[in-house]
This record gives C-alpha cells, sequence and structure tokens, in this order.
C-alpha cells in the first residue's frame, strides 16, 4: 500500500469505500468501524469549535480507546494545541505540567470525551478532513532542573515520520498493527496516524495490558498481529514469555525498537519465536519527534552487538560534534546531534516557545540543530550509541533525568542537603538513591511517590554518613554506585548466610520482596503491583529469587498470581527435594 502527497487520502477512501470494516480492536472484543471513527472524529472537531480553541492549549490525560484515537487524528485536521499528560502522574507533577502551558488551558480527561462523543455523534462528509500544519503536539519529558519540560512536535516533523515509515516499511491491506505506547509518548502519533491514516487497522493495548508481558503476548497471538513497535525491555519480557510456554509468534513481520539500547541476544531469541519477522532499531528522542535513524537487523551473518543506530531517515542529518561544537571526522566520538524535520520547534516554558539551554539550535545557514546530550560515533555512515553526556538514563522506553529524582528526595526531606542517584546494571537494572543518613525515616518509596511517577521511584536506598562528594562539590556518583554495589553484595549474603531467618523460605521471599519494592510489605496475599510494584521491578524481584534459590520462576505464574503466597508455593518442592 503506496503513501500518497496527502495523507488523509487512503483514509478518506477506505471510510468511502468500507465503512462498516472494523479498523479498531479492543481487548475485550470490542470493535469499532471506520464510520464510527469518523463520526468520533467529526465529533470532536465540533467539540473544539464549541471550545474556541484559538490560543488555548488542550491538555490530554487519556489512555488509549477508539474516543482517544479519534482525538489525535481530529487534532491533525484542526489548527490547534494539544499537550499529551501522561497517566497516573501525582498530583503535584500534573499540576507542575499544567501550570508549565500557561493560563489558558483546558484539560481533556474521560468525562470531556463522553461528553464531546455524545454531543457530536453526528454524520458529516469525511471529505471534508484536510491535513493542518498548523496543529501542535506537546510531550512532556523529564527535566534535570526537577520540573518535566514541554517540547512543541510540528506537524512537518510528523509528516515526515509518517511519510518515511510508509515509504521504507510499506503496509498491506491485510496488516494488524498494535496500537499501544501511551499517548503521552512522542512515538505514539505514529502508531495512532502512521497506521489508521494508511487505511490499516489497529490493534488496542490499553495500559494495564501493556505492563503485564503475558496478557501482551496473548493478545499479539490471538490477534495476529503483524507489526509491532516496542522497546528492548519489552521485547525481552515477551521472548521469555514464549521461551516458557514453548510458543512463537509467526504472524509477525515487522517488529520496531526504540528507547533503549537493543542487544543481540534479545535479537536472536526474538528471531526463533518470530521466525518472519524483521526487526528494526530505531533511534530518537521527544526533542527529535520520535526516530531519526534505523538499522534493520540481518538474519544472515552475525549480528552485532549492541546494535548500531543506523542510518539517517529521510529529511534528516546526523553530525557528531565535540563539546565546542566543532564537528567531528568519520569514527571520531562526540555528541549526536540531529539536524532537518525531526527537529523540534522547541520547549514551552510557561505558556511561550523557548529553545532551552544548549540543546536547539539555528545554524548560519538557516538548519535547525538539536544537541541531543547523547554520545555516538558514526562508521561507515553508521551511527552507533556510545553513552550519555548528562546524567540521563533510558529506563522501560522512559527517560530519567538523575537530577529529578534527587530533587523530590530533597524535597520529602525538607532539606538543602543533596544526594545521589545512580544506575546499577545489576539485577536486570535498577534506580538507586544514596541519601544522608538523617533522611533515612522520612525518604522512604511511599513518600518519593508524591513527586514521582512510579518508573522514577528508585526501589533501592541506601544511607550513608556523608554522601560521595567530588573535589568540585559535586556529587561523585561513581562513588555513590560503589555503596549501591556494596549494599547489594550484603544484601545477597545476608540472604546466603541465612541470616534472615533462614529456616523460612516465607521469610526469604518477604525480603527480596521488600528490597525490590524498596520498602516494607505486609500481607502475603498481597498484589505486587497494587504495592507499587511494576513489569521492571518484577524482573528484578524473579531474578534475584532466581539467584537465592537456584530456581527460574516463570513470568506467566507470577503474573498469574504476583503475591508472596504465590512465590512460596512455587518454590517450597525445591525446597522439600534438598532437605
Amino acid at each position: 500500500m503506496q503513501p500518497s502527497h496527502d495523507l488523509l487520502e487512503g483514509f478518506r477512501n477506505i471510510v468511502i469505500q468500507k465503512p462498516g470494516d472494523v479498523c479498531l480492536t479492543g481487548p475485550a472484543g470490542e470493535q469499532c468501524s471506520w464510520e464510527q471513527l469518523v463520526k468520533n472524529i467529526l465529533a470532536w472537531r465540533r467539540w473544539f469549535n464549541r471550545e474556541q480553541s484559538e490560543g488555548v492549549t488542550f491538555a490530554a490525560r487519556l489512555d488509549l480507546s477508539a474516543k482517544s484515537v479519534a482525538l489525535v487524528i481530529a487534532a491533525v485536521t484542526l489548527p490547534v494545541k494539544i499537550a499529551w499528560i501522561p497517566l497516573n502522574s501525582p498530583a503535584s507533577r500534573e499540576r507542575d505540567m499544567i501550570i508549565n502551558l500557561g493560563s489558558k488551558t483546558v484539560l481533556i480527561d474521560d468525562s470531556t470525551a463522553e461528553e464531546a462523543i455524545f454531543a457530536g455523534n453526528w454524520i458529516s462528509d469525511v471529505r471534508s478532513l484536510t491535513w493542518s500544519d498548523k496543529s501542535k503536539f506537546l510531550y512532556f519529558t523529564s527535566g534535570s532542573e526537577g520540573v518535566p519540560k514541554a517540547v512543541q512536535v510540528g506537524m512537518d516533523a510528523v509528516r515526515n515520520r509518517i511519510t518515511w515509515m510508509w515509504n521504507a516499511y510499506p503496509y498491506e491491506s491485510s496488516d494488524l498493527v498494535v496500537v499501544q505506547k501511551p499517548l503521552s509518548f512522542v512515538a505514539s502519533f505514529w502508531e495512532v496516524l502512521g497506521t489508521l491514516l494508511a487505511g490499516v487497522t489497529g490493534v488496542l493495548i490499553t495500559n494495564i495490558e501493556r505492563s503485564r508481558p503475558d496478557v501482551m503476548f496473548d493478545r499479539l497471538a490471538s490477534s495476529g498481529a503483524t507489526h509491532l513497535f516496542t522497546t528492548p525491555p519489552a521485547l525481552a519480557s515477551l521472548c521469555d514469555i514464549a521461551t516458557e510456554q514453548g510458543s512463537t509468534l509467526p504472524q509477525l513481520r515487522l517488529v520496531c525498537s526504540s528507547a533503549d539500547q537493543l542487544m543481540a541476544s534479545v535479537v536472536r531469541q526474538f528471531f526463533e519465536i518470530a521466525p518472519r519477522a524483521r526487526v528494526v532499531n530505531l533511534y530518537g528522542a521527544t526533542e527529535t519527534s520520535a526516530n531519526t535513524t534505523s538499522f534493520e537487523v540481518s538474519r544472515s551473518g552475525s549480528i552485532p552487538d549492541p546494535i548500531p543506530l543506523g542510518k539517517p531517515i529521510c529529511a534528516t542529518k546526523i553530525v557528531i560534534r565535540d563539546m565546542k561544537g566543532n564537528e567531528k571526522l568519520s569514527g571520531e566520538e562526540g555528541q549526536i546531534c540531529v539536524q532537518g524535520a525531526p527537529v523540534a520547534d522547541g520547549y514551552i516554558v510557561n505558556g511561550q516557545l523557548s529553545l532551552g539551554d544548549d540543546a536547539f539550535f539555528t545554524l548560519g545557514s538557516g538548519q535547525r540543530e538539536i544537541r541531543t546530550g547523547d554520545l555516538g560515533i558514526i562508521k561507515d555512515g553508521v551511527l552507533s550509541l556510545v553513552g550519555r553526556l548528562d546524567n540521563a538514563v533510558n529506563i522501560a522506553g522512559y527517560k530519567i533525568h538523575l537530577e529529578e529524582v534527587e530533587r523530590a528526595a530533597a524535597r520529602v526531606a525538607n532539606s538543602t542537603k543533596q544526594c545521589g542517584a545512580v544506575y546499577h546494571q545489576g539485577s536486570g537494572g535498577f534506580l538507586a538513591l544514596v541519601i544522608p543518613r538523617e533522611w533515612e525515616s522520612q525518604v522512604t518509596t511511599s513518600r518519593l511517590a508524591e513527586f514521582l511517577p512510579s518508573y522514577m521511584i528508585p526501589p533501592k536506598i541506601v544511607t550513608t554518613q556523608n554522601v560521595p562528594r567530588s573535589r568540585t562539590g559535586k556529587i561523585d556518583r561513581s562513588e555513590c554506585l560503589k555503596l549501591v554495589t556494596q549494599s547489594e553484595l550484603y544484601d545477597h549474603d545476608r540472604i546466603s548466610q541465612g541470616q534472615m531467618q533462614r529456616n523460612s523460605v516465607h521469610d526469604q521471599v518477604q525480603n527480596i520482596w521488600d528490597m525490590v519494592l524498596g520498602k516494607k510489605s505486609h500481607g502475603e496475599d498481597r498484589d505486587f503491583f497494587s504495592a507499587g510494584g511494576n513489569s521492571l521491578r518484577a524482573v528484578q524481584l524473579l531474578t534475584a529469587i532466581g539467584k537465592q534459590f537456584g530456581v527460574r520462576v516463570p513470568l506467566r505464574n507470577f503474573y498469574s498470581n504476583p503475591t508472596i503466597s504465590c512465590l512460596v508455593s512455587l518454590l517450597m518442592p525445591v525446597e522439600e527435594r534438598e532437605q
């Protein structure tokens, strides 16, 4: 299916030709037809017109559904500005986001969606829908100053990303594309617009399903999905589920991975469970309107490790610069800079557009450039990632500034002293926080949850008399990491030596559970996820239990009953055999 110059042409044609065909399938088997989708789109357009949207920023806090998907499409047909608010953000963080958008901000939530669709469920001519180059999408990124920053993305960048993908990996009319990224992720516009505007059916995955790899795998298998856009950790979890139950995903034709470093071992394992799938590694950031480079992994020959970031997509140029801004030669390491169509407009600060400090630049040629903070190297035209210039890490698809975690901890402690946040590679990788001992009773994961979303809360908090500093007075993260590593070894020794009431499997599991969650839990039947866990911490928990007991707990078994009592029942037969 070839793209056209008018991005809405294919959409209009299929609505006219096949209005009753299914365009979206939901988790409970619900379906939405092309005709109903258009009704929802036109309802949103009518709602915007009634709201007099000129000069207004709409803050949308919605999970994926037929109504919210219709909102995304309606937004690219009108000169409106929409900021996509992350779901389940702490109230204080969401308040900061909305205040930063400016005084003329209108919230769109589930009740708004019901009102808009109910009041505007009327039919009009689909041929009236045309692309608006004046639309703006705003996506929040973690800010090193402790306040989330809104990145404004223009429609030229959106159009370029869609056009490139349609040309590079054209759809077939029978394809089924998984639409699962939260609307607050910059890459979500591709999943929604790139799928439906091409006249291809989408498979909706909700926030709850997305957090459960076993449920996600089942939806992929049962729906017959052919296309998946995901992250390396999520891909690895799908491989684990498939291996546990001896299943495959033979229908998958294309899998794109982004937002984290993709390793060869994950790709090899995935090739086993998806024998027809092409795997493409994508690179980008919120400030570059999602993806800017791509690298397709070949099934023949050796697989590079880690997987390179690849070559630029259309209308994009990648430049490597030194700290002074001078361009480096091929084969030399430096900061990755992106030029061309993907570059976002800039940041929104107190309702006004800003280029930020040392981020967005306009070159003498008039070309715009974003300096990503990532370190990379280009060899033979192929970009590879080396590391980061600043203190940002990627975890489960989220870019996290360590300074923001530190500021939240200082805020909880109501102290001007400093602490150190680090990323530890062990047990699947996790955030850790080193704090002054006097903060111990105040800075807990439950208190941090008042200011940080769940994926930014460190599961491990280490106390010390004096948080390590460098000679210049800054936090010494390498020394903080050593303290975390020592604490991990000590915890492991305590478990191995049985000092945590070694005669009880239950007590050992309880202690590992508490260490992963970073707090004391009560009740052996309490759900791991309701206690503050997530899919990443679930992997850390099962990894730690595997090391302690020498047994691998299947992910699916744990997800079906994520409790201490379930883990104990799975482990007891092993103990009985050893006695």
